[in-house]
């Protein structure tokens, strides 16, 4: 890897890889952008990438990945972009990976668990969030309502329940708006209303009650 020591931009995308990612990669430390999506690695995530402290987009996404997602992320304080969707992760969100600095947070589509973070608002740079397509619990945390660059919210197909939050009403800029096939009840709050950016929102497969907000 020495002969590669300056750079700063790896895609090896769609290139039929497979096996575990390679740690070697992990002394690349120019590196600000690293995107080995739709291949077949599988292992864990290495924690080494922690290391490579200008990355700004890592994109994983489309693998065969498995554990979790390591806490050593939330060391790359420039990172904006982190797409590891469609793998199959597990565990919990890691509190480290709550980084000011994150724009896009695509986590679809694997297995992880538990409930969503409380320290969301953490996320203030955050625009596109999905965490589609999980096993997470629990209601919606009102700080939803605190991610007010949010344009897009993806939570569908997952097991939350309660209610939801009239907090959301907040997101000024929130565009698309997912929450199918869940266990949410209640009514949905006249809030909802107040969101004139909206172009998409998913209800279905959940058991709410009481009319659409007019």
């Amino acid at each position: 890897m020495s002969l590669l020591a300056d750079l700063s931009r790896l895609s090896i995308s769609y290139s039929f890889l497979s096996g575990t990612i390679p740690t070697e990669l992990c002394q690349l430390s120019r590196l600000v952008e690293l995107d080995l999506s739709g291949n077949d690695f599988e292992g864990t995530i290495p924690t080494e990438i922690g290391q490579l402290r200008e990355l700004t987009g890592l994109y994983l996404t489309y693998n065969a990945l498995t554990g979790t997602l390591p806490s050593e992320l939330g060391d790359l304080d420039w990172l904006s972009n982190l797409e590891t969707a469609y793998n199959n992760l597990n565990g919990t969100i890691p509190i480290e990976l709550m980084l000011r600095s994150l724009e896009t947070l695509i986590l679809g589509g694997n297995s992880l668990t538990g409930t969503l973070p409380t320290e969301l608002p953490e996320l203030s740079s955050i625009t596109t969030l999905d965490l589609s397509e999980n096993s997470f619990i629990g209601t919606l945390p009102t700080e939803l309502g605190q991610l007010t660059a949010l344009s897009e919210l993806r939570l569908s197909d997952n097991n939350l329940n309660g209610t939801v939050p009239t907090e959301l009403g907040r997101l000024s800029r929130l565009e698309y708006l997912l929450l199918a096939e869940n266990d949410l009840t209640g009514t949905l709050p006249t809030e909802l209303d107040k969101i004139s950016s909206l172009i998409t929102l998913h209800l279905q497969e959940n058991s709410f009650t009481g009319t659409l907000p007019t």
